[in-house]
């Protein structure tokens, strides 16, 4: 089973240079990327090197250590996990002993808290195709994050949606750039898109240090601006095809990956993902049940599309 949740960044040898230039930073495409979600989302945006990243730097921005606990949701992803655990105690028990709360906006679906807490907030939107910059920090938290390789199909690339001014300036003094980190990295993720080995070590080992893109992956990113757009324009084009032929109730303000179809039974083609999602809407409630998911997003072809969607939602 192929994991069709999110687009992949495949990358082919003939589109990158033979020989990976030493590329510095390069602070024009920085703003340019920085300008264009910051006029899309109408906030501040801090471009970082991925959604790990942008996660590892607020853990630090809040002075996370052992003695604190940070809450994430059931059946997150293991990235978050990562990069909790490599500073901090994780628990799936919302409570007021937590002093960072991670609210995972999963596939779209904004996940509000039934009561306020004494703690940090990092609202966790990563797959999230925004589309109305009202329905950003649904719980008020100050800071919200976007994976790029998720909506716009780079290979790297993170976002943190800032909601004031002074907090960006704040946060951004605590960047450290390493040009030298962000190179290697670059090259890890290049081999991780083009599907060859890694040899002894992986991209995600020194993610949670790396707070700086090259401009081999700045321009990545650049390339894929336009690509915003055209995954909004097949998300809605299939979200109206499900929406006519069910009884689903379609938001629009965020548009999501996949399309979630509860499952009752087993009876399920064993090419369709299966996973679990909360039916509550509260992140500190949650009511878990299984779900078929059919994807939306670009990278997903349309004879996938359908036939997710014929298996899950019967339709002949």
């Amino acid at each position: 089973m192929i994991d069709y949740q999110w687009p992949y960044a495949e990358m082919d040898k003939k589109d990158i240079s033979s020989e990976i230039k030493e590329f510095e930073k390069n602070v024009n495409l920085y703003s340019k990327i920085e300008s264009f979600f910051s006029e899309l989302f109408q906030t501040h945006v801090i471009l970082m090197p991925s959604g790990r990243a942008s996660i590892s730097l607020l853990i630090k921005y809040f002075k996370t250590n052992r003695s604190h606990i940070v809450f994430a949701p059931k059946w997150t992803s293991h990235c978050v996990w990562d990069m909790i655990t490599r500073f901090a105690n994780p628990s799936i028990d919302c409570s007021e002993k937590c002093d960072t709360i991670i609210a995972v906006h999963k596939w779209g679906n904004i996940e509000k808290l039934s009561k306020q807490y004494a703690a940090n907030i990092i609202e966790d939107s990563v797959d999230s195709l925004i589309i109305n910059s009202k329905s950003l920090f649904p719980n008020n938290g100050d800071f919200e994050i976007i994976s790029l390789p998720k909506i716009i199909g780079s290979y790297t690339g993170g976002l943190i949606l800032v909601k004031n001014k002074e907090k960006a300036n704040s946060l951004r003094s605590h960047i450290a750039d390493d040009i030298e980190l962000g190179k290697h990295q670059t090259r890890l993720r290049l081999k991780y898109s083009m599907k060859e080995e890694p040899e002894y070590f992986h991209w995600e080992d020194r993610e949670n240090q790396n707070t700086t893109l090259d401009a081999m992956a700045l321009e990545n990113i650049e390339n894929c601006l336009k690509n915003f757009n055209i995954n909004q324009d097949i998300i809605i084009k299939r979200l109206d095809i499900i929406s006519k032929k069910t009884s689903s109730t379609i938001q629009n303000d965020r548009l999501p990956p996949v399309f979630c179809v509860e499952v009752k039974n087993a009876d399920i083609h064993p090419d369709i993902m299966i996973r679990n999602k909360n039916f509550s809407g509260f992140i500190d409630l949650p009511e878990f049940r299984k779900v078929g998911l059919i994807p939306l997003h670009f990278k997903a072809s349309d004879e996938l599309f359908l036939f997710c969607l014929n298996a899950l939602c019967k339709i002949k």
